[in-house]
């Protein structure tokens, strides 16, 4: 599935950006763009939700939402002004104010990062630490990400690094290798080619703490337009809450956008999401959906530091402001 929708970035980015663009009639709406991390998905239902429920529009604002894709780097558009606001990672950010990019996380939908290990049905690994010895297929970027956090907690090693492939056929070929998946759409892609029995470990579940499916904006957009970003935040949290309440108008509309999805794969994120308590676990389980927490933001900095991930800096503690959350 992940290899259709690279082949069908080009075409369905420039369908889905004409759409949402079209969509803004009214010139009293303020516009402001937002740049997903990937194609339409379950989990960027709540966006699409406030669209077509109109709440952005209900809050003041003309919202024009971009797809991500493997060949865009979501992070430089927005340093470079050409979007208002991102989905992000908390070490992307990190590693972006490393090197003096002031870009800032003010909301987390997800509350534990959905990165996933596939394995093979073969494999009875019940946890990170046995598989510091399996080859391990896991994208570039990912060797800043959380490799340097395994090597230091559990032993990884560089030796177990292959060429990540997109596809996943090197890993269906091979009943020891461990490949990086995502929790909401792992089934699809393990039974699309031909692991239909295979399953995933959460990273999360054993001590990754970053924050993903993140808001991140700049301190400019911070210092100017407050209540712009402040009504984004909560029109796009009501648009969470429709979905978690009814997914079905939310999931019609995304196949809508994105003829690559299908209902099937819709409905097992929509549960995936639920039953991993992704939007409503942890410091959300008041139901303040989209909360980041400071006492785990600086843990997470502490221990990458420690881990060797990042280096020591003082701008870490601008990498995330809490000042918004009122809107959540």
């Amino acid at each position: 599935m992940r290899k259709i929708f690279v082949f069908a970035f080009s075409f369905l980015a420039a369908t889905y950006a004409a759409a949402t663009a079209a969509s803004a009639a009214d010139s009293t709406l303020t516009p402001v763009s937002f740049t997903l991390n990937w194609m339409p998905t379950a989990d960027h239902a709540g966006y699409f939700a406030a669209k077509a429920m109109h709440v952005y529009e209900r809050y003041g604002l003309d919202v024009t939402i971009t797809p991500g894709g493997p060949q865009l780097n979501v992070y430089q558009l927005l340093a470079a002004g050409q979007t208002d606001m991102i989905m992000g990672t908390t070490m992307r950010t990190l590693n972006a104010r490393l090197h003096g990019i002031p870009i800032v996380t003010v909301a987390s939908w997800y509350q534990k990062d959905a990165t996933t290990f596939m394995l093979h049905p073969e494999n009875k690994a019940q946890s990170l630490a046995e598989l510091n010895h399996n080859p391990m297929y896991i994208p570039g970027i990912s060797r800043g990400n959380y490799w340097p956090w395994l090597k230091a907690k559990f032993g990884y090693s560089d030796e177990q690094l292959k060429p990540f492939d997109s596809g996943y056929r090197a890993w269906s070929l091979d009943p020891a290798a461990v490949a990086q998946g995502y929790i909401t759409i792992d089934h699809p892609t393990m039974v699309g080619v031909g692991v239909p029995n295979g399953r995933s470990l959460v990273l999360a579940d054993f001590g990754w703490t970053q924050y993903i499916n993140t808001v991140e904006t700049t301190e400019t957009l911070i210092s100017e337009k407050p209540d712009v970003l402040r009504n984004f935040l909560k029109a796009t949290a009501e648009g969470w809450r429709i979905y978690l309440a009814d997914p079905k108008a939310t999931n019609e509309e995304l196949i809508r956008l994105n003829p690559q999805l299908d209902m099937p794969t819709l409905v097992e994120g929509y549960k995936t999401i639920k039953d991993n308590k992704l939007l409503d676990g942890g410091d959300a389980a008041d139901g303040k959906i989209g909360v980041i927490s400071e006492k785990r933001m600086s843990a997470f900095v502490d221990e990458m530091i420690t881990a060797g991930a990042i280096a020591p800096s003082p701008d870490y503690a601008k990498s995330y402001t809490l000042k918004f959350l009122n809107a959540l």
